[in-house]
This record gives structure tokens, C-alpha cells and sequence, in this order.
């Protein structure tokens, strides 16, 4: 791996590995009618997330999803999620003359553990099912992410190694790791065009506490035989990312027919990583004439390869297993807390907690059995929090 004060063209094998790769957003829109029955529930069900201020879940035509109460952008009415591993969806509100009726946002984990073939035709599995009609190949791409991830211990990221095309601007979004140019996070290009970002994936991961990223890392990095530098769960991993925009998308395929994008994503691509070149640094004052970095090779090798119907890998169950212990914890630690407040609020001493904390259960208890409907608000609460753990 490229590093200042190396000089990697001399040296018999670079010191990174491509992890995985995949599309990690893909946004569609539909040429879809759906019937007046679901938007009318999508309707009501938008009423209850407004005064719930949250997701409401509901099941309509076999399908489970939550109902968000907000619209979307581009004139959307009703926001729908299937859950993390399965789709964002938009549709027009009753009686729109707009023919584009569905907008399906297929999210990073669903891509990452089914592929993009399986992600896609679960989205029109739900669509059909809820009674839309429309052809599944008349979808147009509206925007597709790809992603790299490398495992690179040595890397040291410096803007100043990129050399964009003259009609490109150059941006960086600057979480800084040190002076001048060396940065953890560049970002080239403008949307709805193309863009390019490149991170430290292990930064991000590790600052959401990502147990599904991290559980496909660990997973990949064990495949291949690499170790962690130190004792993290994992470290040194970079993504390059690919950002095609509509704007770009169209100049390579006029229509964005879903059919045809597939049998040229390669190109698109590729065409997006020659506009920006990762460069090392010589003498040469032209810097288009320094010699690429050995990742960008290996990025435009694969690219050149790849295989866009290529399967994800599935979560372990023990990894789903894991998160919902954690959220339980995560709610018996606010109801712990909310009780010792409660305790505070009254006065009580820590010597009569215990008979106060039987006090409260008890009126707890008899609050909550008195409620009307509580079958029903049980079933909402239960749909939400499955929907969470994709289904699971």
C-alpha cells in the first residue's frame, strides 16, 4: 500500500486486500398503478405514525411494513419501510395523474446479503402483491452505488494523489486525521452526477457500533486469512465508493431501462473511476502522467471483471440473536432508569426502594391491564420491533 515514505512500484506485493464488493444503494422508479385500497390504508396508517410520532406497522396482502408519517421527496405522499434488510418505498397519493407511481430504494444490508437480483425482485414481489401493476424491467435507475472495501493496514489518505478530470469538481468533506492533505474521508464529484467517496469504513462502523458490518467484515477477513492489527474487532478496512446519479446514468443509457443497466454497470462504472485517477506522486510536473496507485489498478481490474448478478452472504442467526439481546438490554436499562427517577421524584430512601419499586409495578400493572385494545397495541408493538431485526 502506498504510504509517503514508501515507494510501492518497487516492492514485490502491495500490502492491501479487496475484502468484498457489491451495490450498496440502488434507487428505482416504478411505472406502477397501485389500487386505491392500499393507498387508502397507506392513508390511515400514516394518520396513526403522525400521532404516534412514530412508524406504524401494519400487514396488508400478507406483506408487514411500516408506515412513516411523512411523504418523500419528488412529490411522494406516503414512506414505507420493509425493514433493514429489504426496501425504502414512495408512492403517489390517490388519483395522481403521475405515471411513475413507486420509488424503491434497496437498501445497503439487503444488497450486502442477498445480491442485487434477489433485493430487486423482492421489491416487485411486494409490489404485486399489494396490487400494483406494471412491468418489472420498465423500472428506471435513478441512482446505483457500488462499493470496495480493502483491507489496507498501511494506507495513508491523501487528496492531493487524485487527479480529476478537468470538468470535475474536487471536494473534500474533511474529517481530518492530520495537517494538509492527508484526510479519512474525500469525497469527489457532484450528485445527481457521479461521485466518488473514499473512507475509513472501520471509523464509521466502529462510531455507529455497525454489528452487522462488522459481521460480515469479520467474516470475510477469516475467509481470506487476515488478521486484525492489534485487538480490534477489525481495523484498516477503506471503502471506495461509486456514486452513478441519474445525470451520469443517462449520458451511458439514455432510458435507464433496468434491463439494459444491468449488462452495462461494468462500463458505468469503469467510466466513473477513469474520470478520477489515484495517482502516486513523481516528478513529472503533469500530474495525468503520474503512475496509478496500485488499489486504483486493482479497482479498475475489478471493475473491468465484475459480475453484477454476483449473491450476497447471509447474517448469521447469531448475530440477529446478538442485536436483540442488546435492544433488550437497551429497554430494561431505560426502564431502570425511569424507576430510580420515579423513586427520586417521591422521595423514597434507598432503604425502601424496594417496597416503593412494588408500589409502582403494581399500579404499572393494573394502568396497563385496564387499557382498551391492549391485544391490538401489543400486535402494532411487536410488527415495529420485528421490522427492526428484518423480520426476524
Amino acid at each position: 500500500m502506498y504510504h509517503p515514505s514508501l515507494h510501492l512500484h518497487n516492492m514485490t506485493k502491495p500490502d492491501f486486500t479487496l475484502l468484498r464488493s457489491g451495490f450498496d444503494t440502488v434507487e428505482l422508479a416504478y411505472r406502477a398503478a397501485l389500487p386505491d385500497a392500499f393507498l387508502d390504508a397507506l392513508a390511515d396508517a400514516k394518520i396513526q405514525a403522525v400521532k404516534s410520532r412514530k412508524p406504524h406497522p401494519i400487514e396488508y396482502a400478507g406483506q408487514t411494513f411500516l408506515v412513516e408519517g411523512t411523504g418523500g421527496q419528488g412529490g411522494y405522499a406516503y414512506r414505507i419501510s420493509t425493514g433493514p434488510f429489504g426496501a425504502i418505498m414512495k408512492f403517489r397519493e390517490k388519483g395522481s395523474n403521475d405515471a411513475w407511481g413507486a420509488h424503491v430504494k434497496l437498501r445497503a444490508y439487503g444488497l450486502a446479503t442477498k445480491g442485487i437480483l434477489k433485493a430487486k425482485a423482492e421489491a416487485d414481489a411486494f409490489l404485486l402483491a399489494v396490487g400494483g401493476v406494471f412491468d418489472p424491467d420498465d423500472t428506471r435507475v435513478g441512482r446505483v452505488d457500488y462499493a470496495m472495501d480493502f483491507f489496507a493496514p498501511n494506507l495513508v489518505l491523501n487528496a492531493s494523489e487524485f487527479v480529476a478530470h478537468a470538468k470535475m469538481s474536487k471536494t473534500e468533506l474533511i474529517e481530518k486525521t492530520g495537517n494538509g492533505d492527508i484526510c479519512n474521508y474525500l469525497r469527489i464529484g457532484k450528485m445527481p452526477g457521479k461521485q466518488i467517496c473514499i473512507y475509513d469504513k472501520t471509523k464509521s462502523v466502529t462510531e455507529t457500533k455497525d454489528k452487522i458490518w462488522f459481521s460480515i467484515f469479520e467474516k470475510e477477513k477469516k475467509e481470506k486469512g487476515l488478521k486484525n492489527k492489534g485487538e480490534k474487532e477489525i481495523s484498516d478496512i477503506w471503502r471506495i465508493e461509486f456514486r452513478a446519479g441519474r445525470d451520469f446514468l443517462k449520458k451511458h443509457l439514455p432510458l435507464r431501462r433496468w434491463d439494459r443497466f444491468l449488462a452495462i454497470s461494468n462500463k458505468v462504472f469503469l467510466s466513473l473511476a477513469r474520470a478520477v485517477a489515484w495517482r502516486i506522486p513523481g516528478s513529472d510536473t503533469n500530474r495525468s502522467r503520474w503512475a496509478l496507485h496500485p488499489i486504483w489498478e486493482a479497482v479498475i481490474a475489478h471493475l473491468a471483471e465484475m459480475n453484477p448478478l454476483a449473491e450476497g452472504k447471509p447474517i448469521s442467526p447469531e448475530v440477529l440473536k446478538l442485536l436483540r439481546e442488546e435492544y433488550r438490554a437497551v429497554l430494561e436499562a431505560q426502564v431502570e432508569g425511569l424507576l430510580v427517577t420515579l423513586a427520586a421524584f417521591e422521595g423514597v430512601s434507598a432503604g425502601r426502594l424496594e417496597r416503593s419499586l412494588d408500589r409502582a409495578f403494581d399500579r404499572t400493572k393494573r394502568s396497563i391491564s385496564m387499557r382498551e385494545n391492549l391485544s391490538d397495541e401489543l400486535a402494532v408493538r411487536a410488527a415495529r420491533i420485528s421490522m427492526m431485526f428484518g423480520g426476524q
